[in-house]
């Protein structure tokens, strides 16, 4: 028996490791090794199984091991985000000015799915994107489309239709902002954050369902804010969209459940991107005081949340906020 936290907890039996043996294939071997704690963990993406004091683990197996796991569906201790995602993802929203995007754009193309990025703007940065991306053997398009815009977006899906028979995934990204107290902000500047970054989202999910619901398969991400769960004095505009675009992820998955189709929300806080490098070191201090992991996030991190949304490994996940905050807002 240990002592976790007041609780006298067994050690693992053998009769627990034989059991936990017998899932494993022959290529990969088991070890036990002192653990604090209870909970299992992910470790170089093999799951690890903790068992009360003691962890019982998984040893990666050799490059020709793992490459024979790998292609046995369902085979071995590896989670399905570790195998070849598939499938056709689209990037709706300035992907490529946001410094997140490049790193989404990497993580889902990595794991085996072929891109298209949508930018409006930042044309040169979506074509370096894209050619890296390339260069490591993705397929990707670049597609240049105004969300807020019905004709542009309608032209952009049909065009991911003829080449690609429609997306499997859409991560909804796109987001102005026109700061601004609500007395002195300008109809203008409420109705073009709230059509990027609402209607946007809806235009392109729009399109994106009928050749999903065909398939009974389909990956709907939305990026949201904190500020649609805290509210935000001087963006109430930006914070009404985020927030609609919150309650909309929630009803959709309501509708589209019954077709295999999964509608998620990620909610990313701080991300030490350019802008945020940019803060002055008392203000930063000051936001890195109220994260309770104590610093900012990486578009890493970010991505690896977008990437196991979109994952086999996320299936039973629908309606539901992922946010990739720190433990900022607690939510």
């Amino acid at each position: 028996m240990r002592d976790f936290f007041g609780m006298k907890v067994p050690k693992p039996s053998e009769a627990d490791r034989a059991r936990f043996s017998e899932l494993v294939p022959d290529e990969v071997g088991v070890e036990a090794k002192p653990m604090f704690g209870n909970l299992g963990a992910f470790v170089n993406g093999n799951m690890f199984m903790g068992l009360f004091g003691e962890q019982i683990g998984v040893k990666l197996p050799d490059d020709e091991s793992r490459a024979r796991l790998l292609a046995v569906p369902g085979a071995g201790p590896f989670g399905p985000e570790d195998r070849p995602m598939g499938g056709y993802v689209t990037l709706p929203g300035d992907w490529t000015a946001d410094e997140a995007g490049p790193w989404v754009a990497e993580a889902l193309a990595a794991a085996g799915a072929a891109v298209a990025i949508n930018y409006v703007r930042s044309a040169g940065e979506a074509e370096q994107v894209a050619a890296a991306l390339r260069a490591a053997g993705s397929e990707v398009e670049v597609i240049a489309a105004d969300v807020a815009d019905r004709v542009q977006v309608d032209a952009m899906f049909e065009h991911l239709r003829a080449r690609w028979d429609g997306v499997d995934i859409v991560v909804n990204n796109a987001a102005v902002t026109h700061d601004g107290f609500v007395m002195l902000m300008t109809p203008e500047a409420w109705d073009e954050v709230i059509a990027v970054n609402l209607r946007g989202a809806f235009l392109c999910a729009r399109n994106a369902l009928r050749p999903m619901i065909k398939r009974k398969w389909g990956r709907i991400i939305n990026v949201i804010s904190p500020a649609a769960l805290l509210g935000k004095d001087g963006a109430a505009n930006y914070a009404a969209a985020k927030g609609g675009l919150l309650s909309f992820t929630k009803s959709l998955a309501r509708e589209v459940g019954r077709y295999g189709i999964t509608v998620n929300a990620v909610c990313p806080g701080l991300i030490d991107t350019e802008l945020i490098a940019a803060l002055p070191a008392a203000e930063r201090a000051r936001h890195e005081h109220e994260i309770a992991l104590g610093r900012f996030g990486t578009p890493e991190e970010v991505a690896h949340a977008i990437r196991f949304l979109a994952s086999p490994a996320a299936s039973y996940i629908s309606g539901a906020t992922l946010v990739v905050d720190g433990g900022m807002t607690m939510a």
